[in-house]
């Protein structure tokens, strides 16, 4: 028989293994100016995703093929700091619509989804809507873009 210790060792071996790694989580659009600072300080690029989840077929199914998948969420964790910019159908408060227009006007989004890699000082490195690659191909992609950065 194993000894008590032994087995307590073992379960909590196994739990910490059940564990996800760490990774990336979406911030809203509201962050954004402290997400660049943020970026800036930690080397980082910022990927913001323009999306429609309620209407957009598209937008729906990247977000489930790439934009939660664990592969692109660690990946982000290392690289990048995600932003989504949801557009939704629902009515806003008109502080939030004014601003989320205003960041739709910025960026010049004419279609959904779009997705725009920053630079740390907030200048756009690269502007994309859907693309025929895979989610491994898109990765690939961005392993190749996106060099690592250093801190400052």
């Amino acid at each position: 028989m194993m000894p008590r210790c032994v087995r307590y060792l073992m379960i909590l071996a196994g739990l910490c293994l059940a564990l996800p790694l760490r990774a990336a989580e979406w911030r809203e659009t509201q962050d954004l100016p402290t997400v660049l600072q943020e970026a800036q300080a930690k080397g980082r690029y910022v990927y913001l995703a323009f999306l429609g989840l309620e209407w957009s077929v598209a937008s729906r199914k990247w977000w489930q093929e790439v934009g939660q998948q664990p592969e692109f969420l660690k990946f982000a964790d290392e690289r990048m700091i995600l932003v989504l910019a949801n557009g939704t159908a629902r009515k806003l408060p008109k502080e939030e619509e004014a601003a989320y227009q205003a960041l739709v006007q910025h960026y010049d989004v004419q279609a959904y989804p779009a997705f725009y890699i920053l630079a740390p000082d907030g200048s756009v490195l690269l502007q994309h809507g859907t693309t025929p690659a895979s989610p491994a191909q898109y990765l690939q992609a961005l392993d190749t873009l996106l060099v690592p950065l250093s801190p400052q």
